[in-house]
């Protein structure tokens, strides 16, 4: 009985640090991921910042584009005095068409709800500043036609 006895003092005392070991290794890996969890949503805000700040830069310089586009086209519809009835009329119609497409541009970016899918805004911005820079350069080519500028 007694070496029963001492296998199980010396034995029971094994068996009970393992588990304590186990646990200590779970909580330091629980900790760790904690951290990291911590760490994933610093960063998470830092982008979202950010994309806010890109998306703020882009909404001022598009609408400064379209503004100096309305004041360009402004310049236009006054600029044709001394064209006939014919040339005026189809002045006038091109103008309005310009300002119509500039309209256009400024009730798409009015209009988009920033995204929070960074591939759709993305689209949106290229698509966009695609147009906006299209569209100034048929202004600008319009405006040489005309020896506006």
């Amino acid at each position: 009985m007694a070496i029963i006895t001492f296998m199980a003092a010396i034995i029971s005392p094994s068996y009970a640090q393992q588990p304590d070991k186990n646990s200590a290794k779970a909580r330091q890996n629980l900790k760790e991921e904690q951290k990291d969890i911590i760490e994933s949503k610093k960063e998470l805000k830092e982008a979202q910042k950010d994309s806010t700040s890109e998306y703020q830069k882009f909404i001022s310089a598009s609408e400064m584009k379209i503004s100096d586009n309305e004041k360009d086209l402004s310049d236009l519809k006054v600029k044709h005095s001394k064209m006939n009835a014919k040339e005026k009329a189809t002045y006038q119609n091109k103008v309005s068409d310009l300002e119509l497409k500039n309209n256009t541009l400024n009730k798409r970016l009015v209009n988009y709800k920033k995204d929070q899918e960074s591939a759709k805004w993305i689209a949106f911005r290229n698509e966009f500043n695609h147009d906006l820079s299209g569209f100034g350069k048929v202004l600008k080519d319009f405006m040489e036609d005309n020896k506006l500028k």
